[in-house]
């Protein structure tokens, strides 16, 4: 049924506009042809995709839809720096979906110069879950993982990966607090090290002054209680 309908879209267009696409129709297009983007994004909440469609020179190409309600349902919006042109479908429930790009300009009116149905893939549904925020890197939370998971599990084991994360933080915390302070020790002995003899002269000039300034104030107590 899906590629009856993409085949009824492309006849359509084809018998409304000219179908003979000529070489210069074909070059123009491919220069810029890279620039035309179909992106779509799995909404996990909703359990459908949003998908993007960038048209980057809506003066000369334009966008297939299968119906006007199809048109209606789309919310266009135009960059005001180099007016390209997004559509934007939300809320479609179907895994594949299929487009026609027409060449609009004149002289070169032509429809399907491009025309293409992509597959629209969950992936691992729980890769979208707000629960996976900050936690991107976890296999689990990966839009490529293919095993079959249960919610439970997965927020057992994300719970699990949370925790081991956080001892893991916290032991490179420790062992970075560690290594400062064997830094700064390391760094007082080379001091030593590199000084030792001034810190003896300075060492023994302090022990030296200290038992003078001790001496002199026992002969100063002396003599005051002789007087």
């Amino acid at each position: 049924m899906k590629k009856k309908n993409a085949l009824l879209l492309v006849l359509t267009l084809f018998l409304l506009l000219p179908t003979i696409v000529n070489a210069d129709c074909e070059s123009d297009f491919k220069e810029i042809e890279d620039k035309f983007k179909v992106t779509y994004e799995y909404n996990y909440e909703t359990d459908d995709f949003t998908i993007t469609l960038v048209n980057p020179d809506y003066n000369k190409y334009s966008y297939g839809f299968a119906s006007l309600e199809a048109l209606n349902a789309t919310h266009p919006t135009i960059s005001d720096e180099d007016g390209t042109l997004t559509h934007t479908i939300e809320n479609y429930k179907d895994t594949e979906y299929s487009y026609v790009i027409s060449a609009i300009y004149e002289g070169c009116k032509v429809a399907g110069i491009k025309q293409e149905t992509i597959e629209l893939s969950k992936g691992n549904r729980f890769a979208y879950s707000p629960l996976c925020e900050g936690y991107e890197e976890f296999v689990l939370c990966q839009k490529d993982y293919e095993k079959e998971l249960d919610e439970e599990t997965f927020k057992e084991r994300l719970e699990i990966y949370k925790q081991t994360k956080a001892e893991q933080k916290e032991k490179e915390a420790s062992e970075a607090k560690e290594k400062e302070n064997n830094k700064i020790l390391s760094g007082i002995i080379d001091f030593f090290q590199e000084n030792y003899i001034t810190i003896i002269i300075i060492a023994a000039f302090v022990i030296v002054l200290i038992i003078s300034i001790v001496l002199f104030a026992k002969r100063y107590m002396k003599r005051r209680r002789l007087e």
